[in-house]
């Protein structure tokens, strides 16, 4: 249960909304293997809805999305497995996870593409979500999040090694 209440609350955090586009939030890095599991599936969520929502609103952008992802995935292959195997274990502890984790899902997406925008006039609306739909899926794709969250790579590359 610890686990799962620190899950909850560092996800909280990763999704919280910044007081101005133009501030850039610090990156959450992980203290724990729960942790790191937490932010990188969260990442894994985010990254698909963001594709849906990208593409359906600028489908120009949909084959550099897709490629993007598709690059991240080769990439990140490792991560991946390991924070979905991991996200399943910490599931059959806990079943009401998935349930919870959709609910921050659904909140982290509107907190950085919903609400931000809300009254803003649609013409800057659509140029910044333009802007941050490509950047998204670029930084993904150019695996800057292995500097910026150094942690989490470590704990579940650790975690891939001792399953070994």
């Amino acid at each position: 249960m610890k686990t799962l209440v620190l899950l909850c609350s560092t996800i909280l955090i990763l999704i919280a909304p910044s007081r101005s586009l133009a501030q850039p939030l610090p990156y959450a890095d992980a203290d724990t293997p729960g942790e790191a599991i937490g932010i990188y599936k969260m990442t894994i969520g985010i990254s698909e809805r963001m594709r849906r929502e990208c593409s359906a609103r600028f489908p120009e952008l949909g084959p550099a999305i897709e490629r993007d992802l598709e690059k991240w995935r080769r990439i990140d292959a490792q991560e991946i497995r390991h924070a979905e195997q991991g996200f399943q274990a910490m599931e059959r502890a806990s079943p009401q996870l998935r349930q919870q984790f959709e609910q921050m899902l659904k909140q982290g997406y509107e907190n950085k593409l919903v609400t931000p925008f809300v009254g803003m006039d649609p013409a800057i609306e659509k140029s910044i979500m333009h802007n941050y739909c490509q950047q998204y899926f670029g930084d993904l794709a150019s695996g800057i999040w292995r500097q910026r969250t150094p942690r989490v790579y470590q704990f579940l590359n650790a975690s891939a090694r001792s399953a070994r």
